[in-house]
């Protein structure tokens, strides 16, 4: 089964992120429309990638795919899990286009049926309130918002002071692009204007699961649109930009590079020295195997218009060690 969603969340998830949005369907003309639930809620999706420890996408997969993002994903299998019953396993997934980011087309992604986020008032739940959940994932307007800055140990996070139906939630920020806007201040900290935010419902951290900002939109003026409900930039051609081995500083910051399944094919594995681990997507996966090392002199780096980069493995030289190998050798002489 394939299904169609924009995305409202691409957050931090241990090493990876996660990538959640409202299904839609998509008719003949490119019109979409969101799909509800029996209560009138819209019905969330969240891939899960089965190749990795706590389901989080990979950077390399997730980071060309931009909130309001249309998402095609392919072989969909959901696999429920308590309150997180919108998660689903697939097979592919790639942006098809995206839509408006004006106010007719936010605000029909917004969960007008529940009046408290997940379940109670407070920033967590415990288990057993997660265990009897049916939802995960909200999608709300916010017009008096207020960010707060805490600094601990060298490093700066963020929380969100919103009020929703007469109560104040004090949430952390773990939407990355938003987080970024902040710290380079093209992002004020204090008082917010009217966003929308995607609320989620983290996995379990010591003993509870706590309620996170995973998405920060702010709308454009909400100027009449005869195709507001359009799928737009739709057929939009991704090329090549560049193709650049790694430099020598690039290389001497690698410990160690392997190649490891990805739900979306294969993917290498940047193991750091100092402790770190990145992840790309291999665009080419000819004569490359699972857990084969590779070397970094071998490796290009692939970057495309839509910003996103992947990894090419320049497999020349071993071909022609392969050749030598074969190479008929003269015996010894005693």
């Amino acid at each position: 089964m394939d299904a169609y969603f924009v995305c409202l969340a691409n957050s931090l998830k241990r090493s990876g992120r996660c990538i959640a949005g409202v299904e839609v369907t998509i008719d003949n003309e490119r019109n979409w429309a969101v799909v509800r639930k029996p209560d009138g809620s819209p019905r969330w999706i969240r891939p899960i990638d089965a190749t990795t420890d706590f389901g989080e996408i990979r950077i390399g997969e997730a980071q060309h795919i931009p909130l309001l993002s249309v998402v095609k994903l392919e072989g969909v299998i959901p696999i429920p899990c308590q309150s997180h019953s919108e998660d689903v396993h697939y097979s592919l997934m790639r942006v098809v286009g995206k839509v408006s980011d004006a106010d007719t087309v936010l605000s029909q992604f917004v969960d007008s049926v529940h009046r408290v986020l997940f379940y109670g008032t407070d920033r967590a739940i415990d288990i057993p309130t997660y265990a009897a959940g049916d939802h995960s994932l909200m999608f709300i307007p916010v017009s008096n918002a207020e960010i707060v800055a805490d600094v601990r140990e060298d490093k700066t996070r963020y929380r969100m002071l919103l009020k929703y139906h007469g109560v104040v939630y004090d949430l952390s920020v773990t939407d990355p692009y938003y987080i970024e806007a902040l710290n380079a201040n093209q992002v004020n900290v204090g008082k917010q204007p009217g966003l929308y935010v995607t609320l989620s419902l983290g996995l379990v951290y010591e003993e509870r699961h706590h309620k996170l900002i995973a998405g920060v939109i702010l709308p454009s003026s909400d100027a009449a649109r005869s195709e507001a409900n359009k799928v737009i930039d739709a057929k939009q051609e991704v090329r090549i930009v560049s193709v650049v081995p790694l430099t020598s500083a690039e290389r001497r910051t690698i410990r160690k590079a392997f190649v490891i399944p990805s739900q979306n094919g294969l993917a290498v594995c940047f193991r750091r020295r100092n402790g770190g681990e990145d992840f790309l997507p291999i665009d080419h996966a000819e004569g490359v195997e699972v857990w084969q090392k590779i070397s970094p002199r071998k490796i290009d780096i692939v970057t495309y218009s839509d910003g996103h980069r992947a990894v090419r493995v320049r497999n020349s030289g071993g071909a022609v060690w392969r050749w030598i190998q074969k190479l008929p050798r003269f015996p010894k002489l005693s």
